[in-house]
Order: structure tokens, then sequence, then C-alpha cells
């Protein structure tokens, strides 16, 4: 990713088959915020994206994340960080 976001900027994430769930985000070449969870953050500003994870339900005391999760329609499931820590 990053050099295919130099002068751009680009998300990605990536959730594998056991629910391992992680969130990238990257700024012109530099991998800006990258975390599963809430309490397991890097990257160059990993704490930049931390007011946006309050407002959409993530606890920093348990690491737990009160986002629903859908695969699809009728589909909704309590995220895998609901109530663990990540």
């Amino acid at each position: 990713m990053e050099r295919a976001t130099v002068g751009t900027g680009a998300v990605s994430h990536f959730r594998s088959p056991n629910v391992t769930s992680l969130l990238s985000w990257w700024e012109d070449g530099e991998l800006r915020t990258r975390f599963e969870g809430p309490l397991h953050r890097d990257g160059s500003t990993p704490d930049e994206l931390v007011d946006l994870m309050h407002q959409v339900g993530f606890d920093f005391e348990d690491g737990s994340c009160g986002v629903t999760i859908s695969s699809g329609p009728g589909d909704r499931q309590p995220s895998p960080h609901a109530g663990a820590e990540a």
C-alpha cells in the first residue's frame, strides 16, 4: 500500500474466516493508523482516529466494540470484539 497511496489515500479492511478484523488507513505512502480493536493501534498517528472510534462505540476500558457488523441483509451480528479484549 505504501507505493499505491503516494499522492493519495486509502483505507483497507481485512476480515479473516476466523473473524480477525484489521483496519488500515494510509495517506501519501504512510501508514497513519492500523488497529484490531481499540487497545492495539499502530502507525505514524495511532491516536488520530480515537475520537471517531469512541463515537462509533469502541470501549477503551475493556477493548470491546459496540459496533454491529453485517454480512448481508438480515444478518446483523455483534462485532467479534464485543466484550473481549482486542
